[in-house]
């Protein structure tokens, strides 16, 4: 097969060259102002840029590889006064269109002639739902990272795009793909201050693009010119809320909690020839979740009997486990990012850009166990790296090429102590709950886990426009993963096993188990895809169609046992296995995995009703590769005897399907505002899952192992208006009206039902995401020195499950309903200038009212801060040595982030 695949790969690439969208092209007719006639051979440039072209025989002329952003375009022909068009914005991978007039020089004109482009509300080769997001608009919101610029988009919806789910979006930068297979989440995280432009792809997006289901994220970040500039952002604050009962130390306002140092320089090394962009960023944030230092993780706490054979509880067994009381953050950050961004203007016909990006997060995630202990919790570290190269020639003025390669690395890992034989690590007893309804009273978390993906990809690309009508794009991609993994929960020496809380030192010897026991796991793997496409943009004056086809094939070059019945080659169940060596048993327990392909056709057209309106849609098949994650899962297949059921890996599971499509309607009211109305479904099969018809081997044990079950239904309709910036303001609302069902929000669910005694869902249900109303608004208000901006956002409630219905034919997954979500962001800011300096003044304000949004509830109550466990559980009068009842059942986790109040300053030069 893998042999078969090659052949008809070289035989693809001598045809065919994945081109990813970085840049957009002008095109336009030149005529005589007096005449009409079509001017041939007309000189058109882009200026302060090596771009340009010529009018043919019909006066008609094209500008391909033009970077997002607003130019100035100058045509120049003998006899004529030369005429410049300003104010031309261009946007990636569309077409923006200036047809201009050349008047007659006579002998006492000498000087151009100035016009400024028409802003074009109607992107009439739009033939998808594509959010396009400028760097200055960013700039003027009140957010702080790219993650919030996406959360502001319609259909999303808590970090799921269009009703799918994590992990089916996938993120480009500069043109190449840099979503970590591991788990779809990003490698790195683009600072906002370099973004140019942000598309967002969330309705069927072209060929070009695979490997993603729900949408595409591409971001082509800022570069250099002869000018020398540069900025530096500064920013302090903190939480500020008066619900300091439910979030610990947020009433005291704190500013340097939140502290951020934020510099850009940019400008040429070689006049015309070397240009630079560089970005650096620190940021801390303390988060708003804390914990109180009530207990060192040394801390030996104990339940006994006194002398009357009352159970009593020992909070300390010495003052060595006492904590010092100090509040602790429990859910903050620590981040440094770089970017390098090179470029080499070898020749007006080529050019090389390198681009190095590095970004390292030190963190922690909320465990509300910790509360009281939280210097047992685990710490975090994730860092990205990218390095891209890429050359682009120009051939022609209609055709060039792109030449890429890429390497990039996501490093992932969590542990307590750096070293795993710390001395400071204590006996796991001590983690264990003493009492009910109690927070730790001390012990760290055992777990240590370390995992790495490298990614190395290659890439040839070229763009041609073949005629006035016919643009084709056609591409070729490799990519060769190593995927790294560790994972380890630290034992004590078998001495120290057995632990006696009156007596023994909590400090331990730690050691880590062989790779045959299910406490350590360690595996490498080098799987690898490849890919091809092509596709033709055909633009006439009556409509827009683009139509392309799209080839993906992907090895996970492993393999999975033979029998299933006996998975474990270590532990093997059966007779006739077990009295056989391990060598023998190796030849012939595994089976290889195959090679999976796919071919995803995509179509999308617009047909223009009016020089201020269309009508478009777009339909296609859309495949993605299972995550790693769920590929090589319990790699060993371990199956312990006690414990739940175990959940294997699946490496030979198939590509999961999304057939999805869109109808809309886009309406300029005026030169400045625009609506856009749009319905579309998604029809999602073979996604991850785990059946209920668990493995059993013998001695009764049974597993599941993930497989293509799991499917989805999810449709809606989108209803966006846009005023853009005139008369100082500017104005952004979407109405987002969503049915996501499906069989399972997240592929453990079935063997999670099973495991709790439940039986799996066999029909479609609300996703844990299935948020039916949706509302983002953007409002911005600009004058010459301040202005403002205002973010509002509204959410129906998400769906839960109760633990009770009147109606007990009624399943009760995902029945219940959460109260709505409701917030308001502010930006404020006052500029001047000194000296050729500008400075901004700003205040950002989010959750401008201190909003207690209910994001998580009791299942008993639908609510967040009640449930009648409470008084029923308070009437038998628990114990509470360690925290009272109402400690336990006041949950921040159930509640959105508190009012978080930032103040700074810009500086640009």
């Amino acid at each position: 097969m893998k042999q078969k695949f090659f052949t008809i790969l070289v035989i693809f690439c001598s045809v065919l060259v994945v081109y990813s969208g970085t840049t957009g092209k002008i095109t336009g007719r030149i005529t005589d102002a007096s005449t009409g006639e079509p001017l041939i051979g007309a000189n058109i440039v882009v200026k302060n840029t090596y771009l340009g072209g010529a009018t043919d025989l019909d006066g008609y002329y094209v500008i391909l590889n033009v970077p997002p952003g607003e130019f100035t375009i100058e045509a120049t022909y003998i006899g004529y006064t030369n005429t410049e068009v300003s104010g031309v914005r261009v946007s990636i991978d569309l077409t923006t269109k200036i047809n201009i007039t050349l008047t007659e020089a006579t002998l006492s004109s000498t000087d151009e002639i100035v016009v400024v482009a028409d802003r074009q509300e109607i992107k009439k080769d739009l033939t998808a739902s594509t959010a396009i997001v400028g760097g200055e608009e960013i700039r003027a919101l009140p957010v702080t990272e790219i993650s919030e610029v996406l959360n502001l988009q319609a259909g999303f919806v808590d970090g799921h795009m269009r009703g799918g789910r994590a992990g089916e979006v996938a993120y480009w930068v500069d043109g190449i793909p840099v979503t970590d297979s591991y788990d779809g989440e990003t490698v790195v995280d683009v600072n906002k201050d370099m973004v140019q432009e942000l598309q967002v792809i969330s309705g069927a997006f072209n060929a070009e693009y695979g490997n993603a289901m729900s949408g595409i994220v591409n971001i082509v970040t800022k570069s250099g010119a002869n000018d020398f500039g540069g900025s530096f952002t500064t920013y302090f604050g903190d939480h500020f809320s008066t619900n300091d009962d439910i979030f610990w130390n947020t009433k005291n306002f704190n500013p340097l909690n939140i502290y951020n140092f934020d510099g850009t320089l940019h400008g040429s090394i070689i006049r015309d020839r070397v240009f630079f962009y560089l970005n650096a960023r620190h940021i801390h944030f303390n988060g708003w979740y804390y914990g109180k230092e009530v207990y060192k993780p040394n801390n030996v706490a104990y339940t006994y009997n006194d002398e009357n054979n009352q159970q009593q509880f020992l909070n300390y067994r010495d003052s060595e486990g006492q904590g010092n009381g100090d509040y602790v953050p429990m859910n903050g950050n620590r981040k440094n990012y770089g970017q390098v961004k090179l470029i080499f203007r070898l020749s007006p016909s080529i050019n090389i850009i390198s681009n190095s990006i590095y970004d390292d997060v030190n963190y922690k995630d909320y465990d509300r166990n910790y509360k009281l202990n939280p210097n047992g919790d685990l710490n975090r570290f994730r860092t990205g790296f990218v390095q891209m190269f890429k050359m682009t020639h120009i051939l022609s003025p209609a055709t060039f090429y792109d030449l890429a390669f890429s390497g990039f690395m996501k490093e992932y890992k969590h542990y307590v102590y750096e070293d795993a034989y710390d001395a400071r690590y204590v006996h796991p007893d001590l983690g264990e709950l003493q009492l009910p309804y109690s927070f730790k009273t001390g012990g760290n978390n055992m777990s240590r886990f370390k995992r790495e993906t490298l990614t190395l990809l290659g890439k040839f690309d070229l763009t041609s426009q073949i005629s006035k009508t016919h643009q084709i794009k056609t591409g070729a991609e490799f990519r060769q993963y190593r995927l790294m993994y560790e994972d380890i929960t630290l034992q004590p020496t078998e001495e120290q096993e057995a632990f006696n809380k009156t007596s023994d030192s909590p400090f331990i010897t730690t050691r880590i188990d062989s790779e045959s026991s299910i406490n350590t796991t360690r595996y490498t793997r080098r799987p690898l895809e490849a890919s091809l496409y092509i596709q033709d943009k055909i633009e006439f004056e009556e409509f827009i169609l683009n139509i392309g086809v799209r080839f993906d094939y992907f090895d996970v070059a492993w393999r999975l046992p033979a029998d299933l019945t006996d998975p474990d080659i270590n532990d093997p169940r059966k007779t006739e296995n077990s009295e056989k060596t391990l060598a023998e048993r190796e030849q012939y327990w595994y089976r290889d995995t195959e090679p999976k392909f796919q071919i995803s056709p995509r179509i999308g057209a617009a047909f223009p009703i009016s020089s201020t309106g269309k009508v478009y849609f777009s339909y296609g098949y859309f495949f993605q590769r299972p995550s790693f994650e769920r590929l090589y899962t319990n790699p060993d297949f371990h199956v312990p005897d006690t414990g739940p059921e175990s959940l294997m890996g699946n490496p030979d599971l198939d590509p999961e399907k999304t057939v999805q499509g869109e109808l809309g309607i886009q309406q300029a009211l005026t030169q400045d505002i625009l609506v856009d109305a749009t319905i579309f479904f998604r029809d999602i099969r073979g996604l991850t899952g785990t059946k209920a018809d668990l493995v059993t081997i013998p001695g009764g044990r049974r597993y599941a192992i993930y497989s293509n079950s799991d499917l989805g239904l999810i449709k809606g309709f989108v209803l966006s208006f846009s005023k853009r910036m005139s008369n100082n303001f500017a104005a952004n609302i979407d109405y987002t009206f969503q049915v996501a069902e499906g069989t399972a929000s997240n592929p453990d669910d079935a063997l999670n039902a099973v495991r709790g005694g439940a039986l799996p869902e066999v029909q479609l249900i609300p996703l844990n995401w299935d948020q039916r109303h949706t509302i983002n608004g953007s409002f911005t208000y600009t004058s010459s020195s301040w202005g403002s901006s205002v973010l509002l956002r509204y959410g129906s409630g998400l769906p839960y499950t109760p633990n009770r219905t009147q109606d007990i034919s009624v399943l009760l997954t995902n029945r219940g309903i959460k109260p709505a979500t409701t917030t308001v962001d502010l930006r404020l800011y006052k500029d001047f200038t000194i000296a050729n300096i500008d400075i901004i003044l700003f205040a950002r304000v989010f959750n401008l009212f201190d909003t207690l949004n209910e994001i998580n509830v009791y299942q008993d109550s639908g609510r967040a801060g009640y449930t009648s466990e409470e008084p029923t559980e308070q009437a038998n009068n628990p114990p509470e040595h360690v925290n009272t009842l109402s400690d336990w059942y006041n949950n921040a986790t159930h509640f959105s982030e508190p009012r978080r109040v930032e103040l700074g300053f810009t500086v640009t030069f």
